[in-house]
C-alpha cells in the first residue's frame, strides 16, 4: 500500500501530536516490515495503518451509496478492480503481520479528521492491552475495530448527541469535543472532567469542573452536563461573539 498511501497526511499528522503529547513513542514507516505500517509500537507489538478512504474500499460509506461499485459510474471495472487490489493487499499485509506477533490496527483517515482524540484514545487504549488479556477474552487482536468509533459513540451519547460536542472557533471554524477524566488520588476519588478539542493541530484542553460519579458512563454525562451548562463550546474570540 505504499504506492498508494500518502505519508505525512494531515490525518497521519494529527494523530501522531496527540500520541506523542500522551508519551507513547513510535517508529514510522519501518522498510521491514510488511506493508512499511504508519505507526510501529515495538513495545506494545502494535502496529496502526492510518488507511485513506478512497483508496481502501471506504469512500462509498461516507458518500452513503448503496453499493461499493456505485462510487464509480465511468471506467467502473478498472476502478473496482484496482480498489478491490489495494484491499486485498490490506487483507495479506494484516495476515504477515499477525504471523510475525504484531496486533494490527487500521484506522480510517476521515475518522482521524473527524475526531483526533477519539482515534488517539482507542489507539491508546490498544497498546495498553497486554497479550496476555487480548488472549483471555478469546478476542481476535486484528479484529480490534478499525478507528475510534466505539469511543466517539461514547462521547456522542454522553453529549447528547454528536452535534452537541461541536466547539465553536470562530471564523467559521468548528472543532469535535471530548471529555477526559481523570482521577488524580486514588481509586473511589474525586473524577475532573477537561474538555478537549484539536485545533489548527494543536490539541487544547480546558478543565470543567468536578464529575465524579459511580461509573464512566455517568461520568461523562456529568461532565458534559457541565461543559453546556458553562457554555464552554463557545470558544469564539470576543470580536465575533453576537452582542
Amino acid at each position: 500500500m505504499a504506492a498508494v498511501k500518502n505519508k505525512d497526511s494531515k490525518a497521519e499528522l494529527a494523530l501522531r501530536r496527540e500520541l506523542h503529547r500522551r508519551g507513547l513513542r513510535y517508529r514510522l514507516h519501518p522498510p521491514d516490515l510488511p506493508g512499511r505500517p504508519d505507526l510501529v509500537m515495538p513495545r506494545y507489538r502494535l502496529v496502526v495503518f492510518v488507511d485513506g478512504d478512497f483508496w481502501h474500499g471506504n469512500a462509498w460509506r461516507l458518500r452513503e451509496l448503496t453499493r461499493f461499485e456505485d462510487q464509480f459510474p465511468t471506467n467502473t471495472e478498472f476502478w473496482v478492480a484496482k480498489i478491490r487490489r489495494n484491499m486485498q493487499r490490506d487483507a495479506e499485509v494484516t495476515a504477515a503481520l499477525r504471523a510475525a506477533g504484531w496486533r494490527v490496527m487500521r484506522v480510517w483517515e476521515s475518522e482521524i479528521l473527524a475526531d483526533p482524540i477519539a482515534a488517539a484514545d482507542q489507539v491508546e487504549r490498544n497498546a495498553m492491552v497486554s497479550d496476555s488479556a487480548v488472549m483471555k477474552s478469546g478476542r481476535n487482536p486484528s479484529s480490534e475495530q478499525r478507528g475510534a468509533p466505539g469511543r466517539a459513540a461514547e462521547q456522542d451519547q454522553a453529549a447528547g448527541g454528536r452535534e452537541r460536542r461541536r466547539v465553536q472557533l470562530g471564523g467559521g471554524e468548528t472543532a469535535l469535543g471530548s471529555i477526559e477524566l481523570k482521577q488524580p488520588w486514588k481509586p473511589r476519588g474525586r473524577i475532573y472532567a477537561y474538555l478537549r478539542y484539536s485545533h489548527h493541530g494543536r490539541t487544547i484542553t480546558k478543565y470543567v469542573g468536578n464529575a465524579t460519579a459511580t461509573t464512566r458512563e455517568e461520568a461523562l454525562r456529568l461532565g458534559w452536563r457541565i461543559v453546556h451548562a458553562k457554555g464552554l463550546l463557545d470558544q469564539r474570540p470576543v470580536g465575533d461573539k453576537a452582542d
